[in-house]
């Protein structure tokens, strides 16, 4: 029967595997063009030591090698152990950590826009709504770190799941869902707040009406719960990831919002700034900021557009990263905001809307991918 009731949705949702399949393969085509294009200055160019692949393992992507090989040393334990292990798991078939780490990524692509796509059809009924999402996620400025050897889309997809299950009130899958996000990045832990303020909700906060579905919940923290047993076990300290994030924020600092956000926009308009750093250092923060205050606004309208469990997430994601100065990165953290891309595809009912979202997007995109084959830092 299980069998039966799987062979029945495969066939039900046919059509739509292969439309995001195909959106997917036209994405990833058009990544490594773009890296084929980039490295490839003229026909006369060697191509012998030529690699699609190795040419979108970047700056992270080295740390988290490391770890596959080498194992966790100080200061690499900020780096999650959930994607590593699944790369050094899968290693074992194929033989090429990179190509295996980026087989990771894009399986988790793949079905992260499958999950947001029956997200959207279950909220909405609509699928030009579902498409564009999808479009908007896959052009965002920064999207190229959902194609390489990092943990971006692997991240997404265990979000998104577990929203999903959320919505059909499956605590189990929520829980284990939540649990692999929170060991696969420290803003997984989120999830784990918010379901159990969503559970709380829907029982009306009243203890007489728990369940042992609350039990299912508890499964969402485990993930950071056994890599900080593992740490205590190893090097004796259950904390040391969060020393060991300061260790790789060792040109900013650790501060409170509200001291972050004010001298995070006056550096913008510090043009006395460029007298003591490069241009390209100054739109450096430009960049790492611009995006915060369009995804706080963002988040304030999915509230009615979603409800509060959608916006709730946004928010405290924001919070958190706005608890360094300068914030950077924060691109990278905001982008998996995936409650973000619904809203605009929900404005791009309006064409003018559409065309200029879809447009500054994909400028970006192709910018900031070519930039990050080449090696320059993006986020």
């Amino acid at each position: 029967m299980i069998f039966y009731n799987l062979v029945t949705k495969v066939k039900n949702n046919r059509k739509i595997l292969l439309n995001l399949f195909l959106i997917f393969l036209i994405y990833e085509f058009v990544i490594y063009l773009l890296t084929f294009l980039t490295n490839y200055h003229g026909l006369r160019a060697p191509l012998e030591n030529f690699s699609l692949i190795a040419s979108l393992v970047r700056w992270d992507s080295f740390h988290y090698l490391h770890i596959i090989n080498n194992g966790y040393i100080y200061p690499n334990m900020a780096f999650f152990p959930l994607y590593p292990l699944l790369v050094k798991s899968f290693n074992l078939f194929i033989g090429n950590i990179i190509l295996s780490g980026l087989i990771i990524s894009w399986v988790s692509l793949f079905l992260a826009i499958f999950f947001l796509f029956k997200l959207i059809i279950l909220k909405f009924k609509d699928k030009d709504i579902a498409y564009l999402s999808i479009i908007f996620l896959l052009i965002f400025p920064f999207a190229i770190f959902y194609s390489t050897f990092y943990t971006e889309a692997l991240f997404l997809f265990l979000t998104i799941a577990a929203f999903y299950f959320s919505e059909r009130k499956n605590w189990l899958l929520v829980g284990l869902f939540s649990c692999l996000a929170s060991a696969t990045r420290i803003f997984g832990i989120l999830l784990f707040v918010v379901f159990l303020l969503v559970y709380l909700a829907d029982r009306k906060f009243s203890l007489k009406k728990i369940d042992k579905k609350l039990l299912f919940l508890l499964l969402a923290p485990l993930g950071l719960v056994f890599y900080m047993i593992f740490l205590q076990i190893k090097f004796g300290d259950p904390f040391i990831f969060l020393k060991a994030q300061k260790e790789w924020a060792s040109w900013g600092a650790f501060t409170v919002p509200w001291r972050t956000l004010p001298r995070q926009f006056r550096l913008l308009f510090d043009f006395n700034l460029l007298k003591n750093i490069s241009v390209s250092a100054y739109f450096a923060h430009f960049r790492d900021f611009f995006f915060w205050p369009i995804f706080l606004i963002c988040s304030i309208f999915v509230t009615k557009l979603m409800g509060w469990r959608y916006a709730l997430y946004n928010f405290l994601t924001l919070l958190i990263t706005s608890f360094k100065f300068p914030m950077m990165s924060a691109n990278r953290y905001l982008m998996v905001l995936f409650p973000v891309y619904i809203l605009l595809a929900v404005w791009s009912k309006n064409q003018i809307v559409r065309f200029f979202i879809f447009f500054f997007f994909a400028c970006l995109f192709f910018f900031y991918t070519t930039l990050f084959i080449k090696g320059g830092f993006v986020g």
